[in-house]
């Protein structure tokens, strides 16, 4: 007896045939596989320092001429906007816990790991714990995993969430919110630093608001870390 199996779009769930499904991953048909190209396209212009969306490759970046002093993060890469197909990836993932929408995830945000070593140092943003029990799992940790066993770079948790609730504050309340800390901060001394071989580190998020997560996040590392840290998100919100 022979079974036929049918492979179905893990977004749309329609059935994928002939090659459709092999661009990345998982299942992913034409219909969805175009719209996720055209939802990448959208960011094909972004500033190479901060990521935020630019008109035309020239344009001087707004978000740059605002901040005010030295950022800890050397750049941000930004794959795509809040919006579309990116947004309904993200909370499938984030808010319903469709966990196999972790290997698209780490499809979409790999390539712009390409320039990176060995020497690369993964870290998640964390999530919240009341939220990673209700989920069943860290999804920003599950992603980075599996791009550090994709590229052979190094992972590491070094960050844990103090429970503060950013969801509805404004963008100057989220840049001044203090909600994460460094993990186990005795075990992080100067002197140990040199024996770590890792020569630049990737701190990785799904959704950039205002930028105060990641600038928060980078700012505690860099007190450690005596490395260039640069910042690489999923998804972009204005």
């Amino acid at each position: 007896m022979t079974y036929f199996f049918i492979k179905r779009c893990i977004l749309c769930g329609l059935p994928c045939s002939g090659m459709d499904g092999d661009t990345y991953s998982v299942p992913v048909c034409s219909s969805c596989t175009a719209e996720l190209d055209e939802w990448k396209n959208l960011y094909r212009n972004q500033c190479p320092t901060c990521g935020t969306f630019l008109l035309w490759q020239r344009q001087d970046c707004p978000r740059c001429h605002e901040s005010e002093g030295e950022s800890p993060l050397e750049t941000i890469r930004c794959v795509g906007p809040f919006r579309g197909i990116g947004r309904r990836i993200v909370l499938a993932y984030k808010k319903s816990g469709y966990r196999r929408l972790c290997g698209l995830c780490a499809d979409l945000l790999e390539p712009s790991l390409a320039q990176s070593s060995h020497d690369c140092l993964i870290v998640p943003v964390p999530s919240q714990q009341k939220n990673v029990r209700k989920r069943g799992f860290d999804h920003m940790a599950c992603i980075c995993r599996e791009l550090a066993a994709r590229t052979n770079c190094g992972y590491a948790s070094l960050l844990i969430h103090l429970q503060e609730e950013q969801k509805g504050l404004t963008r100057q309340q989220r840049l001044d919110s203090h909600g994460y800390a460094l993990k186990h901060l005795l075990f992080f001394r100067r002197t140990a630093i040199s024996r770590i071989p890792w020569k630049t580190m990737l701190l990785v998020d799904d959704v950039r608001t205002s930028g105060g997560t990641l600038h928060h996040c980078a700012g505690l590392l860099s007190n450690v870390f005596q490395m260039p840290i640069h910042g690489l998100v999923l998804c972009d919100e204005p």
